[in-house]
């Protein structure tokens, strides 16, 4: 929702300026969407900028065209998604998680899960779009099979523990958190960047309170 308040919010900004020039770059991209067109667009624009013409309506300019190629290109590529390579399919499914399209995102990661079942990622991925479409049943089945399929998987029981806390499962919930405490010192990345060692610490001790 909010993305689409930010992106109506543009296009009556670009509409605006728009109405102040003549045929420009921009507009010839917006009727007629390209690859080609687009950066013929951006060229525009970016020269617009190093000259400091109107600087701040041209990075409002930039940002909604950069966004109306987002959205083509991602609902292109959601157009062919069986036809795309397995790691393909799973970054589009991870874009479309990260623009909070969760169920379009689910489609593509059961489909990976159909096909590659001990991808543990997929799974993983999978149980979080569906915690955030607040199923969390779904969800802890999904987790379930990512953790089975990679009993190290780090992020499957942080995302796993809080699922029980939502299904009032409060021991299990637990027993997965702390798993993922034994784990995260041998996570070279520091694992799902979405939790802080704070968040983490908050939810043991609320789920500690939980069991008493």
């Amino acid at each position: 929702m909010k993305y689409l308040i930010i992106i109506a919010l543009l296009s009556c900004l670009s509409a605006f300026a728009f109405a102040e020039t003549a045929a420009n770059p921009m507009q010839e991209y917006l009727q007629d969407p390209s690859s080609r067109s687009f950066q013929q667009a951006v060229n525009a624009l970016s020269e617009s900028a190093e000259m400091g013409s109107e600087i701040n309506k041209t990075k409002l300019n930039l940002a909604y065209i950069a966004n109306y190629e987002a959205d083509r290109l991602i609902s292109e590529l959601v157009s062919i998604a069986d036809s795309l390579a397995a790691g393909e399919r799973f970054t589009l499914a991870n874009i479309l998680l990260s623009r909070e399209d969760y169920a379009t995102s689910i489609v593509i990661y059961e489909s990976l899960n159909k096909e590659f079942p001990k991808w543990s990622c997929a799974w993983r991925h999978k149980g979080e779009a569906l915690y955030k479409s607040r199923d969390y049943a779904s969800a802890a089945v999904s987790l379930e099979q990512a953790i089975a399929t990679n009993e190290e998987h780090y992020d499957a029981y942080v995302w796993m523990a809080m699922t029980l806390n939502k299904l009032e499962r409060y021991p299990e919930a637990l027993k997965n958190l702390e798993q993922s405490m034994l784990l995260s010192d041998s996570e070279e990345d520091g694992g799902d960047e979405e939790f802080s060692e704070q968040s983490l610490k908050e939810l043991y001790l609320e789920l500690q309170q939980k069991i008493k």
